[in-house]
Parts: C-alpha cells; structure tokens; sequence
C-alpha cells in the first residue's frame, strides 16, 4: 500500500539493510542537476492510447534544451522545441521556444523541485544519476474526483549522451494515452533531418522506421537479477536499499496477475467494468488492448498497486523496452489510493521501474526508483 502524502516511509519497508534519512532540498537539488543533464537532448515522441488502438496516434520530434546559467550549476534555463517528422513546427505546439530559468534557491522545496511552468508539479529525483519524475502535487478535483488532464513523466538515465522517458497522460475525456521518447544529446539543437540516425535506435535504423504498433509486454523471469531501491516521500524522506531481488517481485507479482486475469474476465463478463477497447474491435489486428489481455500481461510489472485493486489497472508494453501500469481510468480510482509506473528492460539482463504514488487525498504521496541488474 501507499502512503499519505504526508507520511514518511512506511515501517513495513524499513527493514534493516534499509537507511532512512532526510534529505535537505539542496542535496535533492544536486541529485538532479549535473553536467550530464546539460545539453541538446534530442528525441522522438510516439503517443499511443492502448484501449483504442495498438497504433500510435501521433509522432513528433522534439528538442530539450537544458544549459547552465551558473559556473556551479546552481542555476540552469530550459527551453523546448517540437516538430513534425518533415521538420515543420506542430499546430499548437505547447510553449515553444520559452526559456524556463530554475534555482536551486528558488525552486528546490521542501517538496520536491518545482517547475516555472507549473507551480503544482513537482520534480523527483531518486537516484544520482537522474532518475525521477515529473507530476502533479494534488490531483483532487473538489468534488471527490480527480481532475483531469493528469500527466507524469518518467525519466531514466542511460548515459551521458542517452536517455529515456515515458509518460502517462489522462486526456481532458479521462482516456488514457502513453508516450515514449528516446533521447540523446548533441553538439546543436538545430532540428534533425527527416532520416535522423541515432544508436539509441538501434543498427541500421532511422528515425521514421521507428515502431508504432504496440509490442507484447516482455517476460523477465530472470532469478539472478538483484538490484537497488530508493523511496522518496513529498517531504523528502529517503530510503535507500541495497541488494533487493528481482525474483522476489516476480513472483509476488505472477500471483497477484493469476488472479487479476480471474477478475478482470469476470467483470467483463458481467459488464460491470465495460472492456475500453469496445465489442466492434474484437478481432482487429488493430483493436485496443482488452482488459483480460492487460491483467495477464501484468506478471512481473504490476509493482506496488494497492493490494486488492489490481482489477482497475492495465499492464502494456511500449516500444523500446518500456513497460507501464496505470488505472484503467480516473474514476475507477477516485478516493483511492492509486500509482503510475514505468519499467525499462533496458536489455538482457537489466531493468529500472520508477513508480508515483498518490494517497486517497488525492496528494502525492512518494516515488519510488528501482534498478536490477545481473549478477
């Protein structure tokens, strides 16, 4: 279970090879500010919503400028670009061209890093490396809901010129979209060509043979795997684990998605949760992921889902080794406590998962970034 959005790490996970801590919004500054994060960060966005279509609905390019205002890197300006595929602006791009100015003295809180471009969302860092999230602090609508549109970012990082991020977005109607970008820093921010070639691809391809089309979510059985995690509540309590196994998580997690496949067939049998990809999709090839088709897919990946609610969220698979879990919906998880997650089977033998957490309140409770590897 979570915890509140006040609350320090729960006891239960405070065992003894655990160290927990506070950490000074300073510190969290400097987890997160680094000479690797600077650069031209150049990627290609593909959005899909699962339950409508296993095809993206859009593709776009983008370019996220981050440089140093200060010699110490107390202070650093942020700018983004986006573009179609042909090199053209997007209609209605969000806020091109602005330039964000942070500080670790004004915008390292006591809760989280905060963003110029929106004073209710929060930037988590929970390794040294970067690894974090961006989200809201309060998705409470007032009226016992939970307000859309609702969106949070996962980044992870690979190397100094590499990264990944992921998104999950619940759209202004409440329907649930995915992103996934794949990044790497160059020397110029000018825009990339429509064949763009990057290894963070893959060998011999190019930025328009990226995929669209949703894969299978990957199996991870891998019992050797041991890894680390680190928990970092609204109030900047960390807890820091060492030597963690990825089998124990697999094998919690294959019991809970047996039953889940039980009760998400139920509930779709007797209509009590209708399937989002909609009867007149069965049997497309292109028909939106069914909801016995998300809980079976959920072994290994469904991480720290509130225990008993694991019927309202979707398991899915991204291109480039991502896998996310969400609530199906925002309504299903209304006064609940609920999570978002993304995992990255980054290759054989290697995994990150950050989830985000809010409590019942509707306030985000803590995040939580996990790394395995092989021994």
């Amino acid at each position: 279970m979570t915890s509140s959005a006040t609350d320090p790490v729960p006891a239960s996970d405070c065992a003894e090879e655990a160290s927990v801590r506070q950490m000074s919004p300073e510190e969290h500054w400097w987890w997160g500010a680094s000479k690797g994060r600077m650069g031209n960060w150049h990627g290609q966005w593909r959005t899909w919503k699962p339950f409508q279509s296993r095809d993206a609905i859009r593709s776009v390019k983008s370019v996220r400028k981050l440089w140093a205002t200060s010699p110490d890197l107390s202070s650093y300006a942020h700018m983004n670009d986006w573009y179609d595929l042909e090199g053209e602006a997007p209609k209605q791009a969000p806020r091109v061209g602005v330039q964000w100015d942070l500080s670790l003295a004004e915008h390292s809180l006591p809760d989280g890093i905060c963003h110029v471009a929106n004073s209710n969302a929060r930037r988590y860092v929970v390794s040294r490396e970067g690894d974090g999230i961006w989200g809201p602090l309060d998705v409470a609508d007032g009226a016992g809901g939970i307000k859309p549109p609702l969106m949070v970012e996962f980044f992870f990082s690979h190397t100094d010129t590499a990264r990944l991020g992921s998104s999950v977005v619940f759209e202004p109607d409440g329907a649930l979209a995915a992103s996934v970008v794949v990044e790497e820093s160059l020397d110029t921010n000018d825009r990339r060509p429509q064949d763009w070639v990057s290894p963070m691809w893959g060998p011999g391809v190019t930025s328009s043979q990226l995929p669209d089309h949703l894969p299978p979510v990957p199996a991870l059985d891998d019992k050797t795997m041991l890894g680390t995690r680190t928990i970092l509540t609204r109030n900047l309590m960390v807890q820091e684990r060492e030597n963690v196994s990825w089998a124990e998580e697999w094998s919690t997690n294959s019991a809970v998605a047996a039953a889940t496949v039980s009760a998400a067939a139920a509930a779709a049998a007797a209509a009590a949760e209708p399937d989002p990809a909609g009867e007149a999709a069965a049997g497309s090839s292109n028909a939106g992921l069914s909801a016995v088709e998300v809980a079976a897919a959920a072994v290994g990946f469904m991480g720290r889902v509130p225990e008993g609610d694991e019927h309202l969220y979707a398991v899915f698979a991204l291109p480039q080794g991502v896998v996310m879990c969400a609530p199906r919906s925002l309504p299903l998880v209304a006064g609940r406590q609920f999570v978002l997650s993304a995992s990255w089977v980054v290759g054989a033998g290697e995994v990150k998962r950050i989830t985000a957490s809010w409590g019942a309140d509707g306030g985000f409770a803590q995040v939580e970034g996990e790394c395995y590897r092989r021994v």
